[in-house]
């Protein structure tokens, strides 16, 4: 791998940008994707386009968007020679007055031992926005003991201050043959969620992705129960994005997304891991067969005939 991520990554953006003029319907590709495998929330693509375009503004198949308009992307995340302290110290401060929920930064993400990769992590938590309003995407050169740093305490309200770390399982393992040392993170105490990096490098839905990590824990020797990786890519997710006080678990007064699998004979988290494959193979192939109905925020919108249509959902 070069400084830039390594010549398939590098191929991989060029055969991206032939895609620029199909924009629109790669994005509902990915929201039924995502509708059919028990998805509801979206990392989103708000930034730079016309928010009552109906493409993107409009419920569409049922997604989530969790960036919203405006989008508030920048194109530079972590400065490694120009430097960014100040502007990452200007977003420290917008979460400590509320104006944020959280920051997501693609960081460390290959194995490089160049200064633009494998030295992210050292600079990063240098700055005052490593302050647990973060979500860090990859962190693959984080040691495993330098998670403990990932706790920050609590914040003036007395709510815990995580850094979180997103898992790019998929992603990271078909572009640089690595991924982070997750084993090593949850050791620490940290959370950890589990995301593709973007959908055209993780697998085709959300069970298979799921799948594809239990099957790449399970072959790194480590041990993650069920629940853990269903709360990966439920509750924790939310906690990453600054949305867990409305989505990532059912509680009253939080909006209603729900997936129904077939009921199994033991405990529930195991049939679910079951349904994604529980790590048999790194190609397996689970998704909207194993889905029995899909709910956004009250409203059937994937699923079986006789659920979408008997089923007494509010909305």
């Amino acid at each position: 791998n070069d400084e830039d991520g390594g010549s398939m990554y590098c191929d991989f953006k060029k055969q991206w940008g032939g895609f620029s003029d199909f924009y629109d319907q790669i994005t509902k590709l990915s929201e039924v994707r995502l509708a059919t495998s028990g998805c509801t929330v979206n990392q989103g693509a708000g930034d730079g386009i016309n928010h009552g375009d109906d493409a993107f503004a409009k419920l569409g198949v049922g997604i989530i968007d969790g960036q919203r308009f405006p989008g508030r992307c920048y194109d530079k995340v972590l400065g490694t020679t120009d430097g960014m302290e100040a502007t990452w110290a200007t977003k420290h401060q917008d979460a400590v007055n509320g104006k944020l929920h959280r920051y997501l930064a693609h960081l460390a993400e290959t194995r490089d031992d160049g200064p633009t990769q494998a030295t992210q992590w050292n600079i990063w938590k240098t700055y005052a926005s490593f302050d647990g309003y973060d979500t860090l995407i990859h962190g693959m050169n984080i040691p495993a003991a330098e998670f403990s740093l990932f706790d920050h305490g609590l914040d003036a309200w007395g709510s815990p201050l995580k850094t979180v770390l997103s898992w790019a399982c998929k992603s990271n393992m078909l572009l640089y043959d690595a991924t982070a040392n997750v084993q090593g993170a949850l050791n620490a105490g940290a959370t950890v969620a589990l995301a593709p990096d973007w959908t055209e490098s993780g697998m085709p839905n959300m069970l298979a992705e799921l799948n594809y990590a239990a099957y790449v824990a399970r072959d790194s020797g480590w041990s993650i129960q069920s629940r853990l990786f269903v709360e990966m890519v439920t509750r924790n997710a939310a906690s990453g994005f600054g949305q867990l006080y409305r989505i990532g678990s059912l509680e009253e007064g939080k909006v209603a997304n729900l997936m129904v699998i077939p009921d199994g004979d033991g405990d529930p988290f195991d049939d679910f891991m079951m349904a994604a494959g529980a790590g048999a193979s790194y190609d397996y192939r689970c998704g909207p067969k194993d889905v029995k109905l899909t709910v956004v925020a009250g409203r059937p919108m994937y699923g079986d005939p006789d659920l979408l249509t008997t089923a007494n959902f509010p909305f």
